[in-house]
């Protein structure tokens, strides 16, 4: 239901807010001396970006869902 879908929502932008919050500090993280090219932390970099672009894009969903079930809702209160 509705409070389900909130709660979901409210989960992953908690989420997402961390993996903001951590954001510079991964990005000044130096190069391993084992990884000379960065290709390690390159790879974790877009990974963060990717999980960050599919994080954002399923709360918009979410919130889609949430808007739709709240004018049902009141429609359906308007009707009685």
């Amino acid at each position: 239901g509705l409070s389900e879908l909130q709660r979901e929502r409210d989960r992953l932008l908690a989420v997402l807010k961390n993996l903001q919050q951590h954001q510079a500090a991964v990005e000044r993280t130096p190069q391993a001396s084992e990884d000379p090219r960065g290709e390690v932390l390159g790879l974790l970099l877009r990974w963060r970006a990717r999980r960050r672009r599919a994080l954002e894009a399923e709360v918009r969903r979410l919130e889609a869902l949430i808007q739709a079930a709240q004018s049902a809702d009141g429609a359906r209160k308007m009707e009685v």
